[in-house]
């Protein structure tokens, strides 16, 4: 019996040295767990839907400007803290997680108690109990507020960007519109000075009198014409809208059609698309316009006999394809990599910004949420876009 009592201490002493091992090694591995959310900005949570409890790490007390000794977490303390323009959008996608038992990744403000605004990204899962039921939403918050003037700051810099480059094409157009209005105003220059001089002689006849006006009248009408074209081309319109390639390149070449034009180039289109699609089209025409006249100084400064554009737009599953070649023996391997880098430029200081198509780019995948690359094909540069049909940015603060 006696031996049998040591034997049964002997497993319990065995029991507890091994249940002390778990709890010294669980007090470590919460301490790296703890020590690893402090350098990344990370807090754990869990709110139970049944109770409405709410569980935080210590570290999302200290990302909200809470002491955990002095206040016990709530959820309607932790709403709160929410930045008032982002409490509602809060509240939706909660009531969504709920709804739809789905995860989710969010981002909002919040504001700390003395002030300060800072930005989390939540992600978040759910907890589902046999019966498919919600019982627990969990997951982390992290302060992205770095990453988010990060991000502003170099929204900043391609605002600006956006505004020089536009300024420079700005200065292109009034060229364009001065070019385009010449021979008009030669003519009704000419008409006027034709009455005039019938007056002084006393020549007037009504007939050549009506057809001096009726020419005054119909170069009037096509210099107003020019300038809606161009007008569209500076309307500072954001809204998204359905178009089609097409219909945006009829706009681009109301303002470059001329251009081409008068330099004997011929544009061969081929759209195999009819699906609109969602984009800023102001924006879209004006990397078409940037594409198209990059390519036309091209076959101009190289002398090229048969100039050509060919244009192209395809439907895929979830995106359009949009092509824009020329036949101006491409572009050279030791640069072609290097063209969409900003103030990058084969032009020199008087004639090119090396904006144009740093902005293209800019605009194609930051604002469209499109790509665009560049490699040569055959005899010349080629252009191809890919654009999504729908533009989407829901669950995240722009």
């Amino acid at each position: 019996s006696i031996l049998f009592v040591l034997i049964f201490l002997f497993v319990i002493y065995i029991l507890l040295e091994k249940n002390d091992k778990k709890q010294k090694m669980l007090k470590i591995n919460k301490a790296h767990l703890a020590r690893a959310q402090k350098i990344t900005h990370i807090g754990d949570w869990e709110r139970d839907i049944r109770t409405d409890k709410l569980i935080w790490s210590k570290e999302l007390y200290r990302i909200f400007g809470l002491n955990k000794k002095e206040i016990k977490i709530t959820y309607e303390k932790f709403l709160n803290s929410i930045y008032k323009d982002d409490l509602e959008f809060l509240k939706k996608e909660m009531q969504n997680a709920i709804k739809n038992k789905e995860a989710k990744t969010i981002e909002f403000r919040i504001v700390l108690p003395n002030g300060d605004v800072c930005f989390i990204e939540n992600r978040y899962d759910v907890t589902l109990n046999k019966h498919d039921e919600l019982t627990k939403l969990y997951g982390t918050m992290q302060d992205i507020t770095k990453r988010k003037k990060i991000e502003n700051s170099l929204k900043e810099k391609d605002e600006i960007m956006l505004a020089q480059s536009r300024h420079a094409a700005m200065g292109e157009m009034i060229s364009m519109i001065a070019h385009q209005w010449r021979q008009p105003l030669s003519v009704i220059s000419m008409a006027a000075n034709n009455i005039l001089a019938d007056v002084e002689l006393d020549m007037v006849e009504n007939e050549i009198l009506q057809e001096s006006a009726e020419d005054i009248v119909a170069h009037a009408q096509e210099l107003s014409k020019t300038i809606d074209d161009f007008k569209n081309f500076f309307r500072p319109d954001k809204k998204v809208e359905e178009i089609l390639p097409q219909e945006v390149f009829d706009d681009a070449f109301k303002v470059v059609g001329k251009s081409l034009e008068n330099n004997d180039i011929e544009v061969v289109l081929d759209f195999n698309n009819n699906r609109k699609f969602e984009t800023h089209s102001r924006e879209l025409m004006q990397v078409f316009i940037n594409i198209i006249k990059n390519a036309k100084e091209v076959l101009v400064e190289k002398n090229i006999e048969q100039r050509k554009i060919l244009i192209s737009a395809e439907d895929a599953l979830d995106e359009v394809f949009i092509e824009i070649c020329d036949n101006g023996g491409g572009i050279d391997k030791d640069i072609i990599d290097k063209i969409f880098e900003p103030y990058f430029s084969t032009k020199d200081e008087k004639t090119g910004t090396g904006l144009g198509l740093y902005m293209s780019k800019t605009i194609i995948e930051k604002h469209l949420k499109g790509k665009i690359e560049v490699f040569n094909k055959n005899d010349g540069a080629c252009f191809r876009m890919s654009l999504p049909y729908i533009i989407s940015t829901k669950g995240k603060l722009q």
